[in-house]
C-alpha cells in the first residue's frame, strides 16, 4: 500500500482472508455502525477503499496478488475487463491452459477466447505448446486487460488449422 493512503486506513483493524474462488488472500476489515437503533456490519476490502471504487466497478490486482494494494498495481475495471485478467485455466481443464480445450472430433487442441460476449476461434493445434502460444497471442491481441501474457510464448505462435 502507498504511504499516501495510510492516513485513511490506519485506524481500522485489518486482516488477510483467503478467497477460495480467486485462490488468493485479500486484506479486509469489518466495520460496524448504529443505524436507526440497529447495529449493522459490513466488510470492506483494502483495495476498494484505496481506489475509492464505486459499487458498479471492480478493482483489479494486475499482478494477481491480493495483498499488493499499491495504486500502481490496482485499476478500476468493469466485470468483463476483470474477467480478462483471470489467472490460469478453469478447474477441471483438460489442458491446464486458459482458452485451450481438447477437440476429440479432430484429435487436436482447440483455442478460443470470449471477449465482449463474442466467441473468437483461434484454431486447432497438434501440440499443447502451440495451442498455448496461440491462446497467449490471442489474449494479447483481443484482451486489453489481460496481464498473464508471456511475450516469449506468444512469439512462438504458429498458425493452426
Amino acid at each position: 500500500m502507498d504511504v499516501t493512503d495510510l492516513e485513511r486506513v490506519r485506524r481500522l483493524r485489518w486482516g488477510a482472508t483467503w478467497d477460495a474462488k480467486s485462490q488468493t488472500y485479500y486484506v479486509r476489515t469489518a466495520v460496524t455502525w448504529k443505524d436507526d437503533e440497529r447495529w449493522r456490519t459490513t466488510t470492506l476490502t483494502l483495495h476498494r477503499l484505496v481506489m475509492k471504487a464505486p459499487s458498479r466497478l471492480k478493482v483489479d490486482h494486475q499482478n494477481h496478488d491480493g495483498l499488493d494494494n499499491r495504486r500502481e498495481n490496482l485499476r478500476m475495471v468493469t466485470h468483463a475487463q476483470n474477467m480478462q485478467n483471470l489467472k490460469g485455466a478453469r478447474k477441471g481443464s483438460a489442458s491446464g491452459v486458459r482458452g485451450v480445450s481438447w477437440d476429440a472430433a479432430y484429435e487436436k487442441w482447440k483455442v478460443g477466447l470470449k471477449v465482449g460476449g463474442r466467441q473468437i476461434y483461434l484454431g486447432r493445434y497438434e501440440s499443447l505448446a502451440d495451442a498455448e502460444a496461440a491462446a497467449i497471442a490471442g489474449r494479447q491481441n483481443y484482451m486489453t486487460h489481460s496481464r498473464e501474457c508471456d511475450a516469449e510464448a506468444a512469439s512462438r505462435f504458429v498458425g493452426g488449422s
